[in-house]
């Protein structure tokens, strides 16, 4: 995960890089002041950190891929919360003789309108009824350790690719600001 963290910090930068020289050979390099530059600076740092809390977050779904997967039972399914309603599915797993139990709100998004989150959390509690099968990873080396997501949420995405645009973004305008003769 971290290579391709590294391949896409060297892409965003020979992207920055790449625009620098097209404007310079154009001629065509605004002046940046001193407070894009500061905002620049600033912006690049956060980018870079959200991409780094992002890549803890992709190591531990790439871990889990490799997680045994077994059928759990539905214990308990029903809906959850007073604003950010959603389903709450508990279930029990056997590892190796020894009883586990978990629970998973099966990665429901918690915005929308009330009614959506409540409709939305109603269906899934439909759908997954007390008694019924549902496939869970666990930790091999802490079988307490389950999960129902697979796969990185919705919103690893969402950061990773906008913590990208504030490193593109902000190495435009660092570099932008780099003394270079305008024409």
């Amino acid at each position: 995960m971290f290579i391709i963290f590294l391949i896409m910090i060297g892409i965003t930068i020979l992207g920055a890089v790449l625009v620098f020289l097209i404007l310079y050979f154009l001629g065509k390099i605004p002046v940046v002041n001193r407070s894009f530059l500061i905002a620049s600076v600033i912006g690049l740092t956060a980018g870079i950190i959200l991409v780094l809390c992002e890549t803890g977050t992709g190591n531990y779904y790439k871990s889990v891929k490799s997680w045994p997967r077994i059928d759990a039972q539905i214990i308990k399914s029903e809906v959850e919360g007073k604003r950010a309603v959603l389903p709450e599915i508990f279930y029990n797993y056997t590892v190796k003789g020894e009883k586990y139990q978990g629970k998973s709100d099966l990665a429901t998004p918690g915005f929308g309108s009330r009614n959506k989150r409540i409709l939305t959390a109603r269906t899934i509690v439909a759908g997954h009824p007390e008694g019924s099968v549902i496939t869970i990873a666990y930790n091999p080396q802490n079988p307490a350790e389950s999960t129902t997501q697979l796969h990185p949420p919705w919103n690893y995405y969402g950061k990773t690719g906008f913590g990208l645009f504030l490193i593109l973004c902000s190495a435009q305008i660092i570099f932008l600001r780099l003394p270079v003769k305008r024409k």
